[in-house]
């Protein structure tokens, strides 16, 4: 079972600079044990297209990303904004408003408000915190 890991903002900022350095941390977590892949489960060294951020595995072929299957999966948004975002959300047991969360990240609610699933799981996520 994962564990939550206490952090103020300030230690995110200085922890995840780049989308690159969020990359390689949901790269860890999916796969501490090294990459493994999601349709054929063979454990080894995938080809990395960093240029699209997808691993291919070497023995079938099959392209995914550390984001596939999360709610960061196929959004513009970046990585940097997601953390932010699950983070106002986790570190008060209250939970975060929406109306907070469009005024930390207006852009990233301006891309939401035309999704309703990622709202929808957006939701569900401030309610579980609020319990």
């Amino acid at each position: 079972m994962a564990h939550a890991e206490n952090m103020t903002l300030m230690e995110l900022y200085e922890r995840f600079t780049t989308d690159e350095a969020c990359l390689e941390y949901l790269y860890e977590k999916r796969w501490p044990n090294g990459f493994a892949c999601p349709k054929c489960g063979v454990i080894d060294e995938p080809f990395n297209i960093s240029s699209r951020k997808l691993y291919q595995c070497k023995h079938c072929n099959r392209q995914t990303s550390v984001t596939a299957g999360t709610i960061m999966d196929k959004t513009r948004t970046p990585l940097r904004k997601w953390f932010l975002a699950i983070y106002l959300m986790s570190s008060d047991k209250r939970g975060c408003s929406a109306l907070r969360l469009q005024r930390e990240l207006a852009t990233m609610f301006e891309q939401l408000k035309n999704s309703p699933e990622m709202i929808e799981m957006l939701a569900k996520m401030l309610e579980s915190n609020s319990k």
